[in-house]
């Protein structure tokens, strides 16, 4: 439903006992996204309304709060990493959950659609009470090698800002600036090797994703499926040409990221 502090609590408690136990790994990992999530979002959100409010940005606690949220996700790709198992399997309906995301104090229209699908295959709205709207997904080892991609790619933003003062951004915004010239100082040089460190992980990791998705030979609620699979809900046709892309922007990425390619 949405009680993903428990959950967190729960599965610590089992991981206590269990430490291998890859089902508690998951769970944690996942609740822990989810939070850590809401928690950066909103303090995204209340900085950029200071902004507007006040013309002052607020950079020591947006720096605390991307700071946190990058040591959330080192936590995350931990529990991502030790749940991988060839025969993991799980049932979860992320339109299902009932949590109030926003912070409002309530759980209203926009979280209750967070996560549901908004159009069914052929492109047509879905009601807010249709069933496809919330689908259940059987995530699977492939699916968590993208997940894992998707945290590397995160974390790998999250060192980038946390490389720089941007102060000077906003000061450019609300302020004539003369020169007209943008100067963002470096604070942490070390950041810049790390986002380098975290987009060849996450590249990798969508590589895993990729062979192990094309690997499967069962039919079952899929998350992300292959050209053979037809039990899925995205809205997306997937065929060997799609795979095959995937394969070469990978690799144009991991070229371009490495410095062989320019």
């Amino acid at each position: 439903i949405g009680h993903f502090t428990d959950a967190t609590a729960q599965a610590e408690r089992i991981l206590n006992r269990r430490p291998r136990n890859v089902y508690a790994h998951f769970v944690r990992g996942l609740t822990r996204y989810l939070l850590a999530a809401r928690r950066f979002s909103l303090a995204i959100f209340r900085t950029l309304q200071s902004f507007i409010d006040s013309g002052r940005y607020e950079g020591s606690s947006m720096r605390k709060a991307a700071g946190q949220a990058a040591i959330d996700l080192q936590y995350v790709a931990a529990d991502l990493n030790a749940a991988i198992h060839p025969q993991f399997k799980v049932a979860i309906c992320p339109g299902c959950w009932q949590y109030d995301w926003n912070g409002d104090g309530r759980i209203n229209r926009f979280d209750q659609r967070l996560f549901a699908l908004k159009f069914d295959r052929q492109g047509n709205r879905l009601a807010g009470d249709d069933p496809r709207a919330r689908p259940t997904f059987a995530f699977d080892v492939g699916d968590i090698h993208w997940a894992l991609a998707y945290v590397s790619f995160q974390r790998a933003i999250l060192d980038l800002l946390l490389a720089y003062r941007w102060a000077p951004l906003f000061d450019f915004i609300e302020r004539e600036n003369p020169e007209n010239r943008l100067r963002l100082p470096l604070v942490n040089a070390d950041r810049i090797a790390a986002t380098k460190t975290h987009l060849l992980e996450g590249i990798a990791s969508a590589m895993r994703a990729r062979e192990s998705i094309l690997a499967e030979t069962d039919d079952d609620r899929e998350f992300l499926p292959n050209p053979k699979q037809r039990d899925y809900a995205i809205l997306l046709d997937v065929d060997r040409g799609l795979f095959s892309r995937w394969q070469l922007v990978l690799e144009d990425i991991r070229q371009l990221v490495t410095g062989n390619h320019g």
